[in-house]
């Protein structure tokens, strides 16, 4: 609920939605990065009895602050709602299912997913046999998700400036295009793989917060157009997708490191085909990076710009 759905219902205005979620990628950045940081130490400093169960309450006193935090923060807000949902559930999805500018948000989106659950999924085997350094590992991590923290203020002014869409397909392709030079990159040297890494890092950040905004404002637009509400749809039919993405992603990398013969063992000192080495890369720099890509095609045709989202709002109010 506080994830996406009430980012619909804040604010009639989608360059304030923008905003909302533009402090939501730059929070989940730390949150990312504050629990990927101290999880080790914390399972380290409480030994192999007690650690991953330190871990698990460390990370549900995470949530429960969160939630709470959420609730407290927001409980005092008026929330814009334009008519009440009708229908059954079935009814609800295939009229959102019907929504053009949803479908191709949403498609974008999904194998935007993909894509980042092969990178995830691909980090510890790049580093390990790519880079020849287990311990980079944690270099790439952070320097895949530190950026949201800086650049994404810097995507929220260049969407307040060009629009959503247009900057939404800029963030795609510096996302998709350096995924593609990661391989290279790896293949050259650690530096520079750092910093190709960060620049995939700073395109994520984007590709996290804009389709998230248009989605609030594909959903608010829905609202005034058609009386009824279905925000709770809307966001629960992505919600189900994203999920859907972030699961494949590792499945369809594991799928790539299975036709290129890796061998899977419980110890690290087994030695790996070169036809391995060479799905490790593929798998996590050209797979996600034509998927970005591919994404790019759906994304010119979404044409809902905020003018209409703010036109349509200022009628019903009207």
């Amino acid at each position: 609920v506080p994830y996406l759905s009430m980012a619909a219902e804040m604010t009639t205005d989608p360059r304030e939605r923008t905003r909302v979620m533009a402090w939501r990628v730059a929070v989940l950045a730390v949150a990312i990065l504050v629990s990927g940081a101290l999880s080790p130490i914390i399972r380290e400093a409480f030994g192999p009895e007690w650690g991953y169960r330190a871990v698990g309450l460390f990370v549900a006193l995470l949530i429960a602050s969160g939630i709470t935090l959420a609730w407290w923060g927001t409980r005092d807000l008026t929330l814009h709602s334009f008519g009440e949902s009708s229908g059954s559930l079935f009814d609800q999805l295939r009229v959102v299912a019907a929504s053009r500018h949803f479908r191709l948000v949403l498609g974008a989106f999904f194998l935007q997913a993909l894509g980042t659950g092969c990178v995830l999924a691909g980090v510890d085997y790049m580093a390990r046999y790519v880079l020849q350094s287990p311990g980079f590992a944690s270099v790439l991590f952070a320097g895949f998700v530190g950026p949201a923290l800086v650049v994404t203020p810097l995507w929220h002014r260049l969407s307040a400036r060009h629009g959503k869409r247009a900057t939404y397909a800029a963030a795609t392709l510096v996302f998709g295009v350096s995924t593609l030079l990661s391989l290279p990159a790896a293949q050259t040297s650690r530096a520079l793989t750092a910093i190709v890494v960060a620049v995939m890092g700073i395109g994520y950040a984007g590709c996290q917060m804009l389709p998230m905004a248009m989605l609030s404002d594909v959903a608010a637009y829905d609202a005034t157009e058609t009386g009824v509400h279905r925000v709770g749809t809307f966001t629960g039919v992505w919600t189900a997708g994203e999920t859907l993405g972030f699961a494949l992603g590792p499945l369809l990398y594991a799928a790539v490191l299975a036709a290129g013969g890796y061998i899977s063992s419980t110890t690290a000192n087994v030695g790996q085909p070169s036809s391995a080495i060479t799905a490790i890369g593929v798998g996590f720099a050209y797979l996600p990076g034509v998927l970005m890509l591919c994404s790019l095609l759906l994304i010119r045709r979404y044409t809902l710009s905020e003018d209409d989202v703010i036109s349509s709002a200022e009628g019903v109010l009207t």
